[in-house]
């Protein structure tokens, strides 16, 4: 559900916090190595048109729940904070 909790010890690449990000839930995650702990964050600080998710929507249509998991946003319309976010980033 949006504003869940998603854990994720062992944060690699960040691929988690990512989706859990652009699917507006709240993430922890936690990663020894300092390099990926930078990309991380750089990585959550702008998504990359390679990491949305809202092209895979169609691909989990089968799923009953889909509208609960993804929630009404991705239906229709990018979710707003993440436009704006990405906005910034244009030029």
């Amino acid at each position: 559900n949006v504003g869940d909790r998603i854990f994720d010890p062992f944060a690699g690449t960040g691929t988690t916090l990512c989706v859990a990000l652009q699917l507006q839930r709240n993430s922890i995650g936690i990663e020894i190595d300092p390099i990926n702990a930078a990309m991380i964050r750089k990585r959550l600080s702008a998504i990359r048109e390679a990491d949305l998710i809202q092209k895979y929507y169609k691909d989990y249509l089968h799923t009953e729940n889909l509208p609960e998991i993804w929630g009404d946003e991705f239906e229709t319309d990018f979710p707003i904070h993440l436009t704006q976010t990405l906005s910034l980033f244009e030029n």
